[in-house]
């Protein structure tokens, strides 16, 4: 039976990522370093989107890991754990960063990914929110699906010359020095 499987799966959680872990380096400066030739519009422009782009790409996996939690798991309870309401925070920070950017003329389309992903971002918390109040069985497919839409733009976002790349294995379990249980251990 499935059901004692998923529900290990889902108490194993906390063992493998400590919700208070901030496993965020400081992306705005971390091995990367400015093009001394770039006009200051653009440099300014791209420090500042760095730090969006990398919180939207933690956001990103961190809601996937969750539904995909919650579809193994078949239980609504992947949906009230910690590591979603500080998923929740980050996203609410991100908005006034991304007002604060002015990409050159040259960069709106980048800009525009980036704003997408966060607002498709908040339709999957919305859904989720929803979908907790009620009694209906399991369904993540619209939240799935704006999860998708989001990681869409962030790979359109992605430019490794500007440091934002879609797989940084500084967001990975093991990084915030939580010692997986021999139990869990990968």
């Amino acid at each position: 039976m499935q059901p004692k499987r998923s529900h290990a799966l889902l108490d194993a959680v906390p063992t493998l990522h400590s919700a208070d872990c901030d496993s965020r380096p400081n992306t705005a400066s971390a091995g990367f370093a400015i093009d001394p030739g770039l006009p200051d519009e653009i440099a300014v422009y791209v420090i500042g989107a760095r730090r969006v782009y990398s919180d939207l790409r933690r956001l990103v996996g961190q809601l996937a890991g969750l539904l995909i939690l919650a579809q193994a798991s078949n239980r609504k309870e992947a949906l009230d754990l910690p590591i979603l309401a500080a998923a929740r925070e980050l996203w609410l920070s991100v908005p006034e960063r991304l007002e604060h950017l002015r990409a050159p003329s040259r960069l709106n389309a980048h800009l525009s990914h980036l704003r997408s992903a966060h607002r498709l971002l908040g339709s999957c918390f919305d859904s989720l929110r929803a979908f907790r109040s009620t009694d209906e069985k399991l369904n993540l497919t619209d939240a799935l699906a704006d999860i998708a839409r989001a990681y869409s733009h962030l790979q359109s976002a992605s430019e490794p010359r500007a440091g934002m790349t879609m797989v940084d294995f500084s967001q990975a379990c093991c990084h915030c020095g939580q010692a997986p249980t021999q139990e869990h251990k990968p």
